[in-house]
């Protein structure tokens, strides 16, 4: 038996159908006649297998396979996903110098002797002032950006200078103070305290330095709108003291003046936490079915299908992504149908970490695994069962809005979708799949009466075939042509649903009232199998046929006298 293409065609759409010459070996052929009673039998077929696997060769096609389910259209790989990337901003250092505070001393000991304390060389004294120096930052964040919470700084320094100069020459004093650091700046350094640096320092010259280093680790925005213009606009409030002990104070004194200096070195953005606005580069992704599957099934197939589609969206980007699918069912390049749905990645805690988002997508929940997200596509099994000539992934992904996430600088993110399409045949509605053979029984016939009027062929057929099978079976000549005799049709029982053996005794009588079953050398056998409402079972490559059948020709054998 030759193997013929699987041919799959619609009600009212064209048929293909293949003739096959087939000479059964001694294999196939029960040597034994029973003569007796009415009638004579002799085999003709003794066992003829016919299975899904004889019909459909997997091995010359790339999509369809076999799994537990059965024969499917399976494919998988990965779609390389090109992420979006953030400019680092640019920033110089800045500094910001304050007006000088005076401090007066003369006037100071003048106070003390007006309130009484004599004598004023033997009195401490006090001196305290106040004031702020003005911090401007302006930076130039990328368009991506919409609000901010806070932005992360990598080396970044604050730096207090305060210079004092002309103090007297006095023993034991002491210059105390505090800078107050606007909230919006986050310093980690343990010497400050709710953003309070506090500090005493012994004066034992008339030129005294300040110099303190503080660790900036970056800035409280608290969802700050970013706009072309975005500028930090924020007061450093410092207060200064000197004491002076008594019986320390010199005759003559003078004043002493204090300069302040703020500056920020080394303003290197390092992660942004706030609200993004990228997109990815849009995806799309072509699946040829027609090239593949159409010499199998025909160009007019339709399956009854249950599709599932597998993704796996994997990143290590820290913005949760909103993505916008579309899958196109083409033919001819014409876009034939389409259904769309809605996905989403997670996003990753690190970017040494690829977060997995997997998605389960179908019109059943039925078989998702625990760890896939159910995404119901109602029109999905129509959209792929039709077979259009190509399918079309198309996915437009953008950050999932008014989230607050993190996106580090200056980071090689990366993004993959994996696919796994896997769509288990079942035949449907309207639909059939046709096998034609033509079996030689030539050897069979000779020695038969030449007078017969009637063959009946009998036997029995086992169907694992979860579809309706039936085998027709025309008388032919020696050429293969059809008799004119009616054909006779095997009526097959239906197999279980879940596609486990039914059994079917089957006997049809072969007719003839023209003479025409004398010239009969081959049996023309088609099997029509089609669908079975409500059965959607897969098609496995074990399904099939076990036959066995005979020919008894009615009426045994008639002797003539050839004398008479």
């Amino acid at each position: 038996m030759k193997k013929i293409p699987f041919l799959l065609t619609c009600i009212g759409m064209l048929s293909f159908t293949s003739c096959v010459d087939k000479a059964y070996d001694l294999d196939n052929v029960d040597p034994t006649v029973a003569i007796g009673g009415d009638s004579i039998s002799m085999p003709f077929v003794n066992s003829m297998k016919l299975y899904m696997k004889d019909i459909i060769d997997t091995s010359k096609n790339k999509l369809l396979k076999v799994n537990e389910q059965g024969y499917c259209i399976q494919k998988n790989g990965v779609i390389g996903v090109t992420v979006p990337k953030v400019e680092v901003p640019s920033v110089s250092d800045q500094q910001y110098t304050g007006k000088a505070l005076v401090i007066d001393f003369t006037s100071l000991l003048s106070t003390a002797a007006a309130d009484g304390l004599q004598p004023a060389s033997s009195s401490p004294l006090h001196a305290q002032a106040k004031d702020s120096i003005q911090t401007t930052l302006s930076i130039a964040f990328p368009k991506e950006i919409l609000a901010l919470d806070s932005v992360s700084l990598n080396g970044t320094m604050l730096n207090v200078h305060l210079a004092v100069q002309g103090l007297p020459a006095w023993n034991g004093m002491k210059l105390t103070g505090k800078v107050n650091i606007p909230a919006i700046f986050n310093i980690s350094d343990p010497a400050v305290v709710g953003n309070v640096w506090t500090f005493t320092q012994d004066i034992t010259s008339a030129t005294t330095v300040i110099d303190k280093q503080l660790p900036l680790a970056g800035l409280v925005l608290s969802g700050k709108e970013i706009g072309a213009d975005f500028k930090i606009d924020e007061k450093i409030v410092y207060e200064i003291a000197i004491d002076v002990p008594a019986a320390t104070l010199p005759v003559s004194v003078s004043s002493a003046s204090i300069t302040p200096t703020i500056s920020l070195k080394n303003i290197v953005p390092h992660c942004l936490k706030g609200i993004f606005d990228v997109s990815f580069d849009k995806i799309k992704e072509v699946f040829d079915l027609g090239k593949e599957l159409t010499e199998i099934f025909g160009e007019y197939s339709y399956f009854n299908v249950e599709p599932v589609i597998k993704l796996d969206l994997q990143s290590n980007l820290g913005i949760p992504m909103m993505l916008d699918a579309t899958i196109n069912g083409t033919n001819k390049g014409v876009t034939a149908d389409s259904v769309s749905f809605d996905l989403w990645t997670e996003a990753s805690p690190s970017p040494a970490v690829m977060a997995s988002t997997k998605f389960w997508i179908a019109q059943k929940s039925q078989g998702k695994p625990a760890a896939y997200n159910y995404v119901e596509v109602p029109g999905l099994n129509h959209l792929i069962g039709s077979l259009p000539d190509q399918l079309e992934l198309l996915v437009d992904g953008y950050s999932k809005p008014a989230t607050s996430c993190s996106y580090i600088l200056k980071t090689d993110y990366k993004a993959s979708v994996k696919y796994d399409i896997n769509v288990p045949l079942a035949l449907g509605e309207s639909s059939h799949i046709l096998y034609e053979d033509t079996v030689d029984i030539e050897g069979e016939m000779e020695g038969l009466p030449s007078s017969r009027m009637c063959i009946e062929v009998y036997g029995s057929v086992l169907n694992t075939i979860p579809l309706n099978v039936g085998i027709t079976l025309t008388p032919a000549d020696a050429k293969g042509l059809p008799l004119d005799i009616e054909p006779v049709h095997l009526k097959i029982n239906e197999c279980n649903a879940d596609g486990t053996a039914v059994l079917s005794n089957v006997s049809v009588k072969l007719t003839d009232t023209k003479g025409e079953l004398k010239k009969m050398k081959k049996l023309i056998t088609k099997v029509i199998i089609a669908t079975v409402e409500g059965h959607t079972t897969p098609i496995k490559p074990d399904n099939g046929l076990d036959i066995t059948l005979k020919l008894r020709f009615p009426g045994g054998i008639i002797i003539e006298d050839s004398e008479k």
